[in-house]
């Protein structure tokens, strides 16, 4: 691993697999808790790794059913 911050690794992976098309649009992510276990980083640190893809349109939240990889615009 690089020596990026953790939360920057969490977000290099998650883009990974939708650039590579191992999660398609409208698929659902893993969950937190599964993503703190895999890294061995808090909840806090996987959290403001969704977030930032949230806030730049690659992820959605729905409550209570998950984050999800968002359609590209066209």
């Amino acid at each position: 691993m690089s020596n990026s911050p953790r939360y920057i690794q969490i977000q290099e992976f998650i883009q990974e697999k939708i650039d590579t098309h191992a999660w398609a649009p409208g698929s659902k992510i893993p969950t937190e808790l599964e993503l703190t276990k895999l890294f061995n980083v808090s909840r806090m640190t996987v959290n403001k790794a969704i977030r930032d893809l949230v806030n730049q349109g690659l992820l959605t939240r729905t409550p209570r059913l998950g984050t999800f990889v968002c359609h590209k615009k066209a």
